[in-house]
């Protein structure tokens, strides 16, 4: 059955009125506004899909010509890191050969404690620290490194992911570094 009276109209919902891309359409359905979308997906979440976009810097791209010239693959070096102002985990002394870790060994004090060898992963070897440096770089930390004027790895390397983020601050000291012959 049909009414002879006049349906109600309500103006309100049938204004265009745009929400992060996202409209109302007909019949009160939502409406995706594709450009839109397209973009705020771009923005927010290209850097964590992408790793591998490239911000350059010329220090760390000069050090890593200079490494890879060296092509130094059999090495031993001592790695330490410091968060919060100590350095609260022990260093370990990490055997590379061929380009690839085949040991790490906690140093120092037994009273001191334990750490976590996954916590250095990103520092493994030399090849990987410049990775993670560029990684810092494209993820927007504040890198500040040291590089050895002879053979180009970083020697100091600080890494900060911003005013946001309190006391997630930490420094990688690189030292005993031993060419080994094979």
């Amino acid at each position: 059955m049909s009414s002879s009276y006049p349906k109600a109209v309500d103006h309100v919902s049938k204004q265009r009125r745009p929400h992060f891309g996202i409209n109302r359409g007909q019949r009160g359905r939502r409406v995706v506004n594709v450009p839109t979308m397209l973009l705020l997906l771009l923005v927010f979440h290209l850097p964590a899909c992408c790793p591998k976009l490239r911000i350059p810097n010329e220090e760390l791209d000069q050090n890593d010509v200079l490494w890879r010239d060296k092509k130094i693959s059999n090495y031993n070096f001592t790695v330490s890191k410091m968060t919060m102002g100590t350095w609260s985990i022990l260093p370990l002394v990490t055997k590379v050969r061929n380009g690839k870790r085949i040991s790490t060994e906690v140093i120092g004090d037994p009273g001191q404690p334990m750490t976590r060898v996954e916590s250095f992963e990103d520092f493994a070897t030399i090849d990987k620290a410049f990775e993670t440096i560029q990684e810092s770089f494209n993820s927007g930390y504040s890198v500040n490194a040291t590089y050895n004027k002879d053979l180009g790895y970083p020697e100091k390397i600080r890494l900060d992911p911003g005013p946001g983020f309190i006391d997630n601050a930490f420094i990688i000291k690189i030292t005993d570094f031993e060419v080994v012959k094979e």
